[in-house]
């Protein structure tokens, strides 16, 4: 804010301002920096609200001082915020918001105090929520509250020139507010996919290697296809549901597989996939132990697993995501 901004909002918003106070107001309106700021100074310890506010606009400003001094000024105008001086608390959000490498939690606190000098019917406190709404657009929770502003505003714009701002504003925003929803509903998609898909990966690898299929008494060890050179000829409904199974897994997955799904379904993946690695390592052990003959065996069904998850599965998921939308 400029010299006159800053004196004009203090004599509207503050009756009674204080004897040294003032004086040190006349300083700063005559450009007398130096002696403003040490009267101001000392009255802002002492609480003066006023005082506060024009040595935070002092700070922003570089006034009186080497350099600006933006922690300070945003420091003091929390300090006259906290007092309840709405105009700080507009002042406070827009230096913060000002500088876009803050981090998230001192900009969502900055959004706070923008809009307790909003709801304060302040127009311009309004405006500068919507606008700063636009700038920081991954703040989702923002965008309703802004549109409402919004609404507010076109009631009582300065011309139309400000009415069409307005309209081109509540445009953006909704737009914005829609590719959230659809962004949600991914985020939802792709965590449900992964879930389903890791337990289907360990459902899969516990009834392949384990033989955990109801109607089989003898294990998967002894239901691993015969070879009649290189080709695989019988294939029992063990195997056929064993494949199925991870090909419905790498689907899934390969449909979950984003930037957008929920963090611990990543985990519940890593632990899916250990598992098979686990029972794979396991049953290549055994037949290591047991029967090397059919060490060979063993390999080219774990390859078809593989393919299963990975080629089929993994086809057949893409598509799905393609079709969805989805990303990632």
């Amino acid at each position: 804010m400029n010299i006159e901004d800053v004196l004009r909002t203090i004599e509207e918003n503050i009756q009674g301002v204080n004897a040294e106070t003032e004086q040190g107001l006349d300083k700063y309106k005559t450009w007398n920096f130096e002696e403003a700021l040490e009267i101001l100074k000392a009255r802002s310890e002492l609480n003066d609200v006023a005082a506060q506010f024009a040595l935070a606009n002092m700070y922003f400003n570089g006034q009186g001082i080497i350099a600006y001094d933006k922690k300070r000024a945003r420091y003091w105008f929390q300090r006259a915020a906290d007092q309840g001086f709405l105009p700080a608390a507009r002042e406070f959000g827009y230096t913060v918001l000002a500088d876009q490498t803050m981090d998230e939690s001192l900009v969502d606190q900055a959004f706070i105090y923008l809009e307790k000098a909003a709801d304060s019917d302040d127009l311009k406190a309004k405006e500068m929520y919507v606008e700063e709404t636009l700038k920081y657009l991954r703040l989702k929770h923002r965008v309703d509250k802004a549109l409402q502003y919004i609404e507010q505003l076109k009631r009582s714009p300065k011309d139309s020139y400000d009415l069409k701002r307005y309209e081109e504003q509540a445009e953006r925003l909704v737009k914005v507010k829609k590719i959230f929803v659809t962004k949600s509903v991914h985020k939802t998609l792709a965590s449900v996919f992964t879930v389903i898909g890791s337990v289907i990966l360990a459902v899969a690898s516990t009834y392949t290697f384990l033989g955990l299929n109801p109607g089989i008494d003898t294990p998967v060890l002894n239901k691993i296809p015969l070879l009649k050179g290189d080709v695989i000829f019988i294939f029992d409904r063990n195997v056929v549901l064993g494949m199925i199974l991870f090909a419905a897994a790498g689907l899934f997955v390969t449909a979950g597989n984003g930037f957008d799904r929920q963090p611990w379904t990543k985990l519940l993946l890593v632990a899916a996939t250990t598992v098979t690695l686990g029972f794979t390592v396991f049953q290549t052990a055994i037949i290591e132990f047991s029967d090397k003959s059919l060490l060979h065996d063993c390999f080219i069904y774990i390859g078809m697993a593989i393919i299963a998850f990975y080629v089929v599965g993994g086809i057949l998921g893409y598509s799905v995501k393609k079709m969805l939308g989805m990303k990632g």
